[in-house]
C-alpha cells in the first residue's frame, strides 16, 4: 500500500464532509488510527479498505490504484446520503437539498438572500 491511498481516503473523507473524528466512528475506529494512516504513518488494512467501500459506496479498485471513479454510485448521491445519516434529515430537507444543488448561480443567491432575510428578521426579533 502507498501513500496515495492515503491520500485517496482524504478525498472520500472530504467528499462526504465528515471530519476525521466522524469518520472514525461511520468505520468503528479510533480517530488516532484514521489519523496515522492519514499521514502515512501506518497503513489502512484491507478490512478497513473494504469497509470504507461499502459504507461510503466508493469504488474500491479507485481507492487501491486510483483507476476508474471514485463512487460506486453518483458523488452527489453519496454526499447526500451521508447528510442525511448525519443531520438526521427527513425527505422535505433532502428536496430542498437536491433543489438547491440544481439551482443555477443566480437562483442560489437569491435564495441566498431570501435566508438572510429571514435569518435577519429572526435575530432582530429575539
Amino acid at each position: 500500500m502507498s501513500n496515495n491511498i492515503a491520500k485517496r481516503v482524504i478525498e472520500v473523507r472530504k467528499a462526504v464532509h465528515l471530519n476525521q473524528t466522524q469518520f472514525a466512528e461511520k468505520l468503528d475506529l479510533q480517530r488516532s488510527i484514521i489519523s496515522l494512516c492519514e499521514s502515512g504513518k501506518r497503513e489502512f488494512s484491507e478490512r478497513t479498505l473494504r469497509d470504507i467501500s461499502a459504507i461510503f459506496s466508493v469504488n474500491l479498485e479507485w481507492l487501491k490504484t486510483g483507476e476508474g471513479e471514485m463512487f460506486d454510485e453518483e458523488s452527489e448521491d453519496v454526499v447526500i446520503d451521508a447528510l442525511r445519516a448525519e443531520y438526521n434529515l427527513d425527505e422535505i430537507d433532502i428536496d430542498i437539498i437536491r433543489t438547491y444543488i440544481s439551482m443555477a448561480p443566480l437562483e442560489r443567491q437569491v435564495f441566498k438572500n431570501f435566508i438572510k432575510g429571514i435569518s435577519d428578521k429572526n435575530k432582530g426579533e429575539r
